[in-house]
C-alpha cells in the first residue's frame, strides 16, 4: 500500500526544472506524485524540456498526478508567464515495515 513520503513546493521559473525533493523509498522509488499549481500557470513534459509556449498547459488551480519512476524523474516544468509559479507536491511510495 502506497504512504505519502514527503512533500515540497517547488518555484517554476523561466528555466525547465525537475522535482526538486525526490524521497528515496524502501523499494527504491516513488510510485506517483500529486501535483497542484498554486498561483501562476505552467507548462510541463515528460519527453523533453517544455517551453513557454511548448508542453502540456496547468492553470492556476489544476492538478495532476504522475505515475511511475521514469516519468516522475523525467517531469520537467517552466513558466509560461513574467511571474514564477509555485508548485505544490506529494511524494507517495512504499514504507518500510
Amino acid at each position: 500500500m502506497a504512504s505519502t513520503l514527503g512533500r515540497e513546493t517547488l518555484v517554476v521559473e523561466a528555466t525547465a526544472v525537475g522535482l526538486a525533493s525526490i524521497p528515496a523509498t524502501t523499494a527504491g522509488y516513488v510510485h506517483e506524485v500529486f501535483i497542484t499549481v498554486e498561483d501562476a500557470g505552467c507548462r510541463w513534459d515528460i519527453a523533453e524540456d517544455p517551453t513557454a509556449s511548448q508542453g502540456h498547459l496547468l492553470a492556476i488551480g489544476d492538478t495532476l498526478t504522475i505515475k511511475g519512476d521514469a516519468d516522475i524523474r523525467s517531469i520537467k516544468f517552466i513558466r509560461t508567464t513574467g511571474s514564477s509559479s509555485s508548485l505544490e507536491v506529494s511524494y507517495y511510495g512504499e514504507v518500510a515495515a
